[in-house]
C-alpha cells in the first residue's frame, strides 16, 4: 500500500506544521489510511511549546523522499530453510513464477540465492558421465524428496555424501561396481531384486532405496538392521528415484552465494548496474540485521515508488522536502502565490488568498462535516 505524507516546506514555520497535522488526521477521519504527518526540516522553540502544550506528536522528519529500494521492492518475501530439499524449493520457484529465491540460515539471515542459472550449473556436475557425482543429502531429505519411508535406520538427519547406483545392470556387473565403491559413500537404488538388495546390505552401503513399492520381505528388513544399513522404500520407478535423489540434496548446496543482497535504504539511482550481473534479473533485499526484507526485480524499477507526496503551505518544488519530483504529488494546499510544479496527471489543488494554510484546512473540516477535536483546534488558531 502506498504511503502518503502531508509535508510542509524546508525550515517549517508554525503554519506549515500545524497544517501538515492537522490535514493529514482530516484525511484519516475521512477514511483514507496510511497517511501520515511528516516535515521536512528542524521544529522552531515555539512550534515544539505549542504541540507539547496540547500532547500534539511531533511530526516524522524525512530528510528526503529520493526514492530508495525499499520504495520499489515486493514485500512479503518467500524465502526457504538452506536446509529445505532442493526439490522442494524448486516446487516453490517453479509453482510461483519466482525469478529468484532467497535462502535463509537458521537464525533468517539470508545466504545465498536459488535461481535457475545456479540450479542448471549444480545439475550439470551431478550429471557429469566422465565424474563419479557425489551429492549431500540425508535420509529424512531423501524421504521427502522420495515420498519414502523408512523400514530400518537411525540418525536419519545425519548429513552425508554419497554417490546414487542405480541398479539397471546385470547381477556380476553391478556387484562389481558396488565393490569399487566407497560402501560408506553408496545409495543403491533397487527395485524387486532381492539379490541386489542382499549384497548391497551385505556390503554395508550407506543406504538402500528399493523402489517401485516393492514389498520388502522381513528377511532383508532384518539384514538391514543387522548391518546398520538405513532402508528406505519409494513409490517410484528405479529411474525417476534415481533422479528425484539427485534433488534432495539440501537447498544451500545448489544456491548461489556470490549474489549480493541489497540494502532496503540503498538509493535506486546507486543500484541500477547491479541489474546487469544478476542473471535472474532479480535481487534479494535485506534490513540491517541481514533478514530478508524483501525482492527488487528489473521490472519493480519501472513501477511508482510506494510513496507520495501532499504538499502544505507551499506550492514550489525547490522548497519541498528533496526528492519530490521523483514521487507522486496528490495533493497540494497553499496560500502563497503560484510557483507550482507542471505534472502529467491531474490533482487536486487548494490555494485560496488568506492568512495562513491552517485557515484552509479549518474551512476544509467545516466543508466536509468533520468536527475538530479540541487539541487540533487549539493549534489550528
Amino acid at each position: 500500500m502506498k504511503k502518503i505524507y502531508v509535508i510542509g516546506h524546508k525550515n517549517p514555520d508554525m503554519d506549515s506544521i500545524v497544517s501538515a497535522i492537522a490535514y493529514a488526521e482530516l484525511k484519516r477521519a475521512s477514511g483514507e489510511a496510511n497517511i501520515f504527518p511528516a516535515r521536512a526540516g528542524k521544529i522552531n522553540i515555539q512550534t515544539a511549546y505549542v504541540l507539547d502544550r496540547f500532547g500534539i506528536p511531533h511530526p516524522e522528519f524525512i530528510s528526503d523522499i529520493i526514492p530508495k529500494v525499499k520504495n520499489h521492492m515486493s514485500g512479503d518475501p518467500v524465502t526457504v530453510s538452506h536446509d529445505t530439499p532442493l526439490w522442494d524449493a524448486l516446487q516453490i520457484l517453479t509453482t510461483n513464477r519466482f525469478r529468484m529465491l532467497p535462502i535463509v540460515d537458521e537464525n533468517n539471515r539470508y545466504l545465498a540465492a536459488l535461481h535457475f542459472n545456479a540450479f542448471a550449473e549444480n545439475l550439470l556436475k551431478k550429471i557429469d558421465p566422465q565424474k563419479n557425482s557425489i551429492i549431500s543429502t540425508t535420509a529424512n531429505h531423501l524421504m521427502k524428496t522420495l515420498r519414502a519411508e523408512a523400514v530400518a535406520g537411525e540418525n536419519l538427519d545425519e548429513l552425508f555424501s554419497a554417490q546414487v547406483i542405480a541398479a539397471a545392470s546385470e547381477e556380476g556387473t553391478l556387484n562389481d561396481f558396488i565393490d569399487i565403491m566407497p560402501a560408506e559413500n553408496s545409495i543403491v537404488i533397487v527395485g524387486d531384486r532381492i539379490d541386489i538388495q542382499e549384497y548391497a546390505i551385505k556390503k554395508r552401503i550407506k543406504l538402500l532405496v528399493v523402489a517401485a513399492g516393492t514389498l520388502i520381505p522381513k528377511e532383508i528388513r532384518e539384514l538391514a538392521e543387522e548391518n546398520n544399513v538405513t532402508l528406505l522404500s519409494t513409490p517410484f520407478h528405479t529411474a525417476s528415484a534415481s533422479w528425484l535423489a539427485l534433488h534432495s540434496t539440501p537447498v544451500r548446496y545448489a544456491a548461489d552465494a556470490t549474489l549480493e543482497p541489497l540494502h532496503a535504504e540503498d538509493y535506486i539511482k546507486n543500484i541500477r548496474d547491479r541489474f546487469s550481473d544478476s542473471v535472474a534479473k532479480s535481487l534479494p533485499v535485506v534490513d540491517n540485521n541481514m533478514n530478508v526484507a524483501g525482492v527488487l526485480s528489473n521490472g519493480d524499477l519501472m513501477k511508482e515508488p510506494n510513496t507520495g507526496l501532499i504538499l502544505v503551505d507551499h506550492n514550489e518544488l525547490s522548497q519541498a522536502v528533496d526528492g519530490a519530483k521523483h514521487v507522486r504529488i496528490l495533493e497540494i494546499i497553499d496560500h502563497h502565490r503560484l510557483g507550482n510544479p507542471a505534472t502529467s496527471y491531474p490533482i487536486t489543488f487548494i490555494n485560496r488568498p488568506v492568512g495562513s494554510t491552517s485557515t484552509i484546512i479549518t474551512g476544509l473540516y467545516k466543508d466536509n462535516k468533520i468536527p475538530v477535536r479540541k487539541e487540533m483546534a487549539s493549534i489550528l488558531l
